[in-house]
């Protein structure tokens, strides 16, 4: 039996998610080498933790996102990769609504899990999302 689970996502227009998300976009379109260097900035905690960094993505401690930067600056192709998927969000965006819809043709059972407290994704976002479902 086919079975979905969703966690916190981009839903519903939310991409860039937020703050976060609009502050990542935006610096995609820089050059990987040029990214480079934006993101060795983050490699401070202090600005890391930053609502327009990834400060709003954790709610204990900051390793994940340390983690995150490191592997960006430690491997070019990464950083190449990196780029590419934030540039591809504005071509994105248009087709999230879209895509939820077809959502309601998805007759299994689903299950969306998403933070009560989440400053990026709105909850409000996880339980439309869950009512697209006929078996969420």
């Amino acid at each position: 039996m086919t079975r979905l689970v969703l966690v916190s996502c981009e839903a519903f227009g939310n991409l860039p998610a937020r703050v976060t998300g609009t502050t990542l976009a935006l610096a995609g379109r820089l050059p990987p080498w040029l990214f480079g260097l934006f993101m060795q900035q983050l490699r401070l905690r202090a600005l890391r933790r930053l609502p327009v960094a990834f400060g709003w993505l954790t709610a204990r401690g900051d390793a994940a996102t340390a983690g995150w930067i490191r592997a960006v600056l430690a491997q070019p192709a990464i950083r190449r990769d990196t780029v590419q998927v934030l540039r591809s969000i504005r071509a994105a965006r248009p087709h999230l609504l879209d895509a939820a819809e077809r959502l309601r043709t998805f007759t299994q059972p689903a299950l969306v899990v998403w933070a009560r407290r989440d400053r990026v994704m709105p909850p409000e976002h996880g339980r439309r999302l869950a009512a697209l479902f006929p078996r969420g």
